[in-house]
């Protein structure tokens, strides 16, 4: 018996047409092709007909606002209900965040929510932070550091820290699950040298860069969830890549990219005390 069914999305990396580029990660990405595959999601998901859709961020490509109207104009024409985080791309320009305030889904004017859905507690994180090694906190790319030795990572700030804290002591009984772009855990199955980024054999310096980091916050995250047993899973993105493990009863669950090859999604149901996942391709 199935309760309610939901989808879990990431990296859609949308792309309003004639500003996109192909390109290679794990495997092709086709950036000029946003339209279309956009048009090939909403024909997926209208199919499928889920309760709700869950979106781990990387929502846009370029972070800016015409790309994020374009992505929402493409998830208005879903069957049902969607709610997005934001990832490092979304959150890259200053200022983004006040533009796409009247677009995105946000409590109080942050990108940190919790919500009811299907009998669960869906906490979602902001996790698209970028922190400096001397511990500044900044909600945008700022150029001066990024790049640079003073940069530590990707993650959320502080106070969506204290926020997470308060807020899974709220409910200590019903089913949660937290929402997050950056991963705070995974299998570690995936070598750096496997990663071509376009070019044959290019390579990156170990310890992995932000694109393919965890959370910087990712032992104090796990910290608090261990403290709380009503946390049945973490979906997250950004790494690209579609993996699954359990710890300690809590399934760590990444999904694929939908800018890349083979353009995947998870289909998520539930029924009584069990969350069946699967992972499916586009219609086109």
């Amino acid at each position: 018996m199935v309760d309610a069914r939901f989808i879990v999305m990431t990296d859609t990396h949308f792309t309003p047409p004639g500003r996109g580029e192909d390109g290679r990660w794990w495997n092709r990405t086709l950036g000029s092709q946003s339209l279309e595959i956009g048009e090939a999601l909403i024909s997926t998901v209208n199919d499928i007909s889920p309760d709700f859709i869950i979106h781990c961020g990387d929502f846009t490509h370029l972070g800016d606002i015409q790309s994020f109207q374009f992505g929402v104009d493409i998830m208005n024409r879903m069957s049902c209900p969607y709610y997005i985080i934001l990832g490092n791309h979304d959150a890259e320009q200053k200022g983004i965040r006040n533009l796409i305030r009247p677009l995105i889904e946000n409590d109080n004017g942050n990108f940190y929510y919790s919500r009811q859905l299907a009998g669960i507690r869906f906490i979602f994180i902001d996790s698209a932070f970028w922190v400096s090694k001397d511990g500044k906190e900044y909600n945008y790319k700022n150029p001066h550091f990024v790049d640079g030795d003073d940069y530590l990572g990707l993650g959320p700030s502080q106070e969506v820290l204290d926020w997470l804290k308060h807020e899974l002591l709220r409910n200590q009984t019903q089913p949660t699950i937290i929402v997050t772009h950056v991963p705070i855990y995974s299998t570690q199955t995936y070598p750096v040298e496997t990663l071509q980024m376009g070019k044959p054999k290019q390579t990156f310096p170990t310890p992995y860069h932000h694109f393919a980091s965890y959370s910087i916050h990712d032992k104090a995250i796990n910290e608090i969830i261990s403290k709380h047993n009503n946390v049945v899973a973490i979906f997250s993105g950004h790494w690209h890549i579609s993996d699954i493990t359990t710890v300690n009863g809590v399934i760590h669950c990444q999904t694929g990219s939908l800018m890349e090859y083979p353009f995947e999604l998870r289909v998520v149901d539930k029924g009584h005390n069990q969350l069946n996942l699967s992972t499916i391709g586009l219609n086109d």
